[in-house]
């Protein structure tokens, strides 16, 4: 009797260790940071790490210990499995990821409408954007008409007896592919002429490695914006259902603020608003590439990458110049 009450004191002592001890691996959990306005650190930061149970006696029996046992190992398994599946997600300074305050008492009701009209705002410009783009920036510049009036001009006008220079004797076309500034005649051709020229007839021209390294970087663009639609839904997605709800995870002025729980009509507004920033993307990235595959000259392949990357960040520009002071304050 002495050695089994000796051995049921080990393992109550052993017990009560493993329940005050921090059950989540360290390498899932996120570091504390300070808070900056209008960034949440990841959802899962509010579950909690430590399981904890009031000191019992020594003449406790083994079935109470074997209870704290189960508590303590159930606690860290959940916590172990939201910290998995709620990957984390920060909040960016954008009017997309404004959206889960929408309808929020926080922001109040014309902070509300306020909000709702500057997401409508975004999405018509983008939307806008992307149809001027496919209308009028994806079609060859090169195409048969164009192919077929220089065909003709290769074979009438360029050697055309009239437009011979007398002085020195040489052709229209043979001026023109020497690049006179003198010539009078023949703009648009003597254009395209130098457009082709400085772009480079092969692959190993200076035109076709910048139009690589553009369409390389739009790719990488259109990839970050994706991945962050999925990660905010995925994130999202594993949030408890309730009332929306955001909390001080630090308890302080310099706490972290975390989205405890969203309500369904809010989980609903996120999926809507992130398929249409989808779409947007998706359309966008095809029809930038075909903008900067038919770009004619190696300078207007930087500015156009440029003015690609400047349509999506509209959202940003928006909030940072309209969105509620309670709603960058979140």
């Amino acid at each position: 009797l002495a050695a089994v009450e000796d051995r049921l004191n080990a393992l109550h002592a052993q017990v009560q260790d493993l329940a005050t001890r921090d059950w989540v691996p360290r390498t899932l959990r996120t570091p504390r940071t300070p808070r900056t306005s209008g960034k949440v650190r990841d959802f899962a930061s509010y579950v909690p790490m430590h399981a904890t149970k009031s000191d019992s006696n020594s003449d406790e029996s083994s079935g109470s210990a074997g209870e704290c046992c189960d508590w303590s190992v159930a606690s860290a398994s959940k916590a172990e499995e939201q910290l998995v599946q709620a990957s984390g997600y920060r909040f960016t300074e954008s009017i997309w990821d404004a959206t889960i305050c929408i309808g929020h008492p926080s922001i109040g009701a014309a902070g509300t409408f306020w909000m709702t009209l500057l997401v409508c705002i975004n999405i018509f410009i983008q939307f806008m954007f992307v149809w001027i783009v496919d209308m009028s920036f994806t079609s060859n510049p090169y195409d048969e008409e164009v192919q077929s009036s220089l065909s003709a001009w290769r074979t009438g006008p360029a050697h055309s007896a009239h437009d011979v220079d007398k002085s020195i004797g040489t052709s229209l076309v043979t001026r023109l592919c020497h690049f006179d500034e003198s010539l009078g005649t023949s703009g648009s051709q003597g254009r395209f002429a130098s457009d082709i020229h400085q772009y480079g007839m092969s692959m190993a021209g200076p035109g076709a490695k910048m139009c690589v390294i553009a369409v390389f970087c739009w790719y990488l663009i259109i990839a970050s914006e994706i991945t962050s639609v999925i990660r905010l839904v995925w994130a999202v997605v594993w949030i408890p259902r309730g009332r929306t709800r955001f909390v001080n995870d630090g308890g302080g002025p310099d706490g972290t603020i975390v989205l405890e729980s969203v309500s369904v009509a809010q989980l609903l507004a996120v999926f809507a608003m992130q398929s249409m920033r989808l779409v947007i993307a998706v359309r966008l990235g095809l029809y930038g590439m075909d903008f900067l595959v038919y770009t004619q000259t190696t300078q207007d392949l930087v500015l156009n990458a440029v003015a690609l990357e400047f349509v999506l960040n509209i959202d940003e520009l928006l909030y940072a110049a309209a969105a509620p002071e309670a709603v960058q304050g979140v």
